[in-house]
């Protein structure tokens, strides 16, 4: 028998195993009222990822507009609809954080010394190690990996749309890892540096205050990588152990314990689910009416 994981489902995991099991075991999600009404980001990517492709600033604003109607057929957008005033938003912003995202490459120089190796791929991955007897493919979308002439090497570039721009990420970061790692085994050689590229969602107005792009990260080593295959590897392991021994007790086995914080109100979608496994109630019934299945695709 062979498991194949999302890189999402392995931080979910690592999050809160109840949350997985209901996502990622039973398949269980909230429903899109509108589909993309929320969807900055992945506008977003599309846009940067045409111009990391070679597009120029009209191609890139019609990878913006592409995207958003491959969700929204365009005779769906009139004042009419009760999601005009969030489609507008989300295509808007987007499309604005696209150009500001050129001309700040541009005006830095952001792109020179660089060569696209990797462009908004998904990608599959076997990994080299067995785990209790099986063989484990994490699938994964890659963002953007480039060889860095300066550097003298890859760079694992992880785009995302922010509030903030944050500090420099830790060298624990389990999504920068475990990307640099995946690639590094798909193209032969490990990156040397892993970093996110931070596109503020901000219209840049006159009110606005610069700086709205920035990058961060951190040097990667061959001993890093080494020692993050090792968790992979115990991760991984402990949710084949679980998978293997949950499916004999259910969603409320021991196993499957919640792990809640503050995030949970914005980081699980199944929060008002979670507390009705231990109080008794219904929470079957109320997946049925509420949620919906999602892909089992990965």
């Amino acid at each position: 028998m062979s498991y194949t994981f999302r890189q999402s489902e392995i931080k979910r995991f690592i999050r809160c195993r109840r949350s997985w099991w209901l996502q990622y075991q039973l398949h269980w999600k909230k429903p899109d009222e509108y589909p993309g009404a929320h969807h900055t980001g992945t506008l977003y990517h599309e846009g940067v990822g045409a111009y990391r492709l070679g597009a120029d600033r009209d191609g890139a604003k019609a990878a913006v507009y592409d995207a958003f109607h491959s969700e929204v057929k365009p005779e769906q957008v009139t004042e009419a609809h009760p999601a005009y005033a969030e489609w507008a938003k989300s295509y808007t912003l987007a499309a604005r954080m696209v150009e500001g995202y050129i001309d700040w490459s541009e005006e830095e120089g952001i792109e020179v010394g660089r060569k696209s190796v990797v462009v908004e791929e998904q990608r599959e991955q076997l990994l080299p190690f067995r785990v209790s007897g099986h063989d484990v493919t994490v699938t994964y979308k890659a963002d953007h990996v480039y060889e860095d002439s300066q550097l003298g090497g890859y760079v694992l570039d992880d785009l995302k749309s922010v509030a903030t721009l944050s500090q420099t990420p830790p060298t624990t970061d389990f999504q920068l890892l475990t990307y640099s790692y995946l690639e590094g085994l798909r193209l032969g050689k490990f990156p040397v540096r892993a970093q996110h590229s931070m596109g503020r969602r901000v219209l840049r107005t006159a009110a606005a205050k610069p700086p709205f792009y920035g990058e961060a990260g951190f040097g990667v080593t061959e001993q890093m990588m080494a020692k993050h295959a090792e968790h992979l590897h115990a991760i991984i392991g402990d949710m084949v152990r679980v998978i293997e021994k949950a499916d004999l007790y259910g969603l409320d086995s021991a196993l499957l314990y919640p792990n809640p914080s503050k995030d949970c109100t914005w980081d699980c979608g199944m929060l008002d689910v979670c507390g009705m496994v231990d109080d008794g109630s219904d929470y079957e019934t109320v997946l049925e009416l509420n949620y919906v299945k999602r892909e089992t695709d990965v």
